[in-house]
């Protein structure tokens, strides 16, 4: 009698392990899942897919990385103005027109966005989006268990992905002759090109206590300083032109490798602290 009990609180134990995941419980799970799924869009440049967002606010504020809306590729007028179009694409698959609601004429502002790679949009209409809860970068631990959501590579769907985070860093760069440090964090966890600008998420206690901690950001791709010499020279030869030998087409050739390995992750990934753009909302708030 007594093994028969042994063996069926084991076989409990079995059942309630299975049914448990990186989440929590399966009902747990299915809240924290939705939430950040209904939280998370798809970031469009003149109609074209950039990357990730999330909202921050009911009302319709959005955050992604700079470097997600703003590249070599944007167009200005003559007046500095940038001339491109953003939308959003919901979890209801609703294509939504946003606005940068940064003062980008202010020097300080600028170089913080550019620094920080972060950027703040508002939706043109009212949104039945979910929106995430904003955290304290300076809570979280190495070990500390994380998530995101996004839309890696090509995907049109909304991707969940798991790990922890491994190492919290200060990082140091130069903007206009000037010495500038940001927090970031590496992470044990797989991220593609198409993930960033999407929330890095802690676990709470409870689904509504999840908080985002940062922006995830870059990953680290093998082969890093022969990519930069692969870069310099695409750059340099698309001054001059292109080359062309029995009809191929070598610089297409070489920016095809380039973009694919460019592509490829490790499972070392970043994000940036949530700190400054924390500031923004919290003060816009008030």
């Amino acid at each position: 009698m007594k093994n028969i009990i042994l063996i069926l609180i084991f076989l409990t134990f079995c059942e309630s392990f299975a049914q448990t995941s990186f989440f929590g419980d399966r009902e747990t799970t299915k809240k924290r899942i939705e939430s950040i799924k209904q939280s998370t869009v798809k970031i469009l440049v003149d109609n074209i897919k950039s990357g990730t967002g999330f909202f921050v606010t009911s009302d319709g504020i959005l955050v992604t990385n700079w470097h997600v809306v703003i590249d070599d590729k944007t167009k200005l007028d003559d007046k500095g103005n940038i001339l491109n179009k953003f939308s959003i694409v919901d979890f209801k698959n609703d294509t939504i027109p946003v606005n940068i609601i940064l003062n980008l004429s202010k020097e300080s502002v600028l170089e913080e966005a550019i620094v920080w790679d972060y950027c703040i949009l508002k939706t043109n209409k009212k949104t039945t989006s979910k929106f995430l809860k904003l955290g304290n970068f300076k809570n979280a631990y190495e070990g500390e268990s994380i998530y995101t959501c996004g839309f890696p590579l090509d995907l049109d769907d909304t991707f969940l992905t798991t790990g922890i985070l491994s190492t919290l860093s200060v990082q140091s760069l130069t903007m206009n002759s000037k010495k500038q440090q940001r927090q970031i964090a590496w992470l044990d966890m797989t991220t593609n090109k198409g993930n960033s600008g999407g929330a890095l998420m802690t676990l709470g206690k409870n689904p509504e206590d999840d908080e985002v901690i940062g922006i995830t950001s870059f990953i680290t791709v093998p082969f890093y300083k022969d990519l930069e010499e692969l870069n310099k020279y695409v750059t340099e030869t698309e001054k001059t032109g292109t080359v062309e030998f029995m009809g191929i087409n070598f610089l297409r050739y070489i920016k095809l490798i380039n973009t694919a390995v460019n592509s490829n992750s490790v499972g070392i990934s970043g994000c940036i602290s949530i700190e400054k753009v924390s500031a923004i909302i919290n003060a816009n708030n008030k």
